[in-house]
C-alpha cells in the first residue's frame, strides 16, 4: 500500500485526488457536527468553510485575519484568496507561522496588537477585504477594555463572559484584558462608510456589538447581519426578543435552516432556543 501511495503522489492526478479527499473529510466533520446538534465549540472546519463561502459569495480575494494562532485558518483558505494578512500578538506563534508559510507570497504575517496593525494593513491594500477579527481585539457597546476569559493558554474557546461550563467539564479560569471598540468608532477610524456583510459569532456578546453599531443601524449602513444565538446567551443573559426589538422593522430576520432561510414573521417565546442557531438579517429595501 505504501508503494502504491508513493506512485500515486508522482502522478498528475495526485493534487486533484488529495484535494477531493480533504474536501470529503471536511464535509464529513461538518455534517457529523450538525447531526449532533451543533455542540460548542464548533470544529475549526466550520469556521474555515464559512470564510471560504463568504469570500466566494461577495467576490473578495483579500482576507484580513486577527489571531494567526498556529496558522490553520491560513492553510485552509489560502487557495481561495489572492492575499491573506494575518496578525498575531504572540512572538512565539508568529515565528511558527513564518516558518510554516515561508516562501508563500500570498501570505503576509504581521506581529503586534491588531488594534494598531489593522491601520497599517488598511493603508496598503487597495481591494475590499474580508475581515475575520478573531483575537485580542473586541467589539462592544462602548470603548475601553474588558477581561477575556478562557480555559487554557492558546485556547480556541474564549468569551467576554466568565461562562459556567461545568456541565462540559470546563472552567474559564484564565483571563487577559483586551481592547474594546464600538463598530461605530471603528468605522470612523478606518473611514468605512458601509458594511455589506457583518458576521457575529462572539460568544454571547453579539447584542452588545450591535448596540455599539447604533449609528450604522440608524442610517442603514449594514446590508446584511448574521448572528449566532445559543448557549452563550444564557451566560450573557440576552434573548432573541432583544435582537428582534433592536433590528425590526429595519431588517427582515430569517432563521438559517438546513434547506435555506425561514422568515421570522413575528416574535414568539418558543423561539428562545438555547441550542446553537444562526440568524440572517436583511436590510429592508436592500
Amino acid at each position: 500500500m505504501g508503494t502504491f501511495r508513493q506512485f500515486v503522489k508522482k502522478t498528475p492526478l495526485y493534487p486533484a485526488l488529495n484535494s477531493l479527499r480533504s474536501n470529503l473529510s471536511r464535509w464529513h466533520i461538518i455534517r457529523e457536527w450538525q447531526r449532533q446538534g451543533c455542540p460548542l465549540p464548533p470544529p475549526p472546519e466550520v469556521k474555515h468553510a464559512t470564510i471560504r463561502q463568504y469570500g466566494k459569495r461577495f467576490r473578495l480575494d483579500v482576507l484580513v485575519e486577527t489571531g494567526t494562532y498556529f496558522g490553520d485558518t491560513i492553510a485552509a483558505t489560502k487557495n481561495h484568496f489572492a492575499d491573506i494578512y494575518s496578525i498575531e500578538l504572540s512572538p512565539e506563534l508568529h515565528q511558527g507561522a513564518r516558518e510554516r508559510f515561508k516562501g508563500d507570497q500570498r501570505v503576509h504575517l504581521l506581529l503586534g496588537d491588531s488594534g494598531s496593525v489593522l491601520k497599517q494593513i488598511l493603508a496598503t491594500i487597495t481591494r475590499p477585504p474580508l475581515f475575520w477579527l478573531d483575537a485580542r481585539f473586541a467589539f462592544g457597546d462602548r470603548n475601553g477594555t474588558l477581561p477575556l476569559y478562557s480555559c487554557s493558554q492558546y485556547s480556541g474557546l474564549a468569551s467576554l463572559y466568565n461562562r459556567n461550563l461545568k456541565h462540559f467539564g470546563m472552567t474559564l479560569d484564565q483571563s487577559e484584558d483586551v481592547s474594546v471598540l464600538t463598530l461605530d468608532e471603528f468605522c470612523r477610524m478606518e473611514r468605512l462608510q458601509r458594511i455589506h456583510f457583518l458576521k457575529l459569532d462572539v460568544e454571547g456578546h453579539e447584542l452588545k456589538v450591535l448596540h455599539g453599531a447604533h449609528e450604522l443601524l440608524e442610517r442603514g449602513g449594514i446590508d446584511f447581519i448574521q448572528f449566532e444565538f445559543g448557549g452563550c446567551n444564557i451566560d450573557s443573559r440576552t434573548y432573541l426578543h432583544d435582537f428582534y426589538e433592536l433590528l425590526t422593522p429595519r431588517y427582515h430576520i430569517y432563521r438559517i435552516v438546513t434547506d435555506g432561510l425561514r422568515l421570522v414573521t413575528a416574535y414568539r417565546e418558543i423561539g428562545e432556543i438555547f441550542t446553537t442557531t444562526n440568524y440572517m438579517c436583511e436590510l429592508v429595501g436592500h
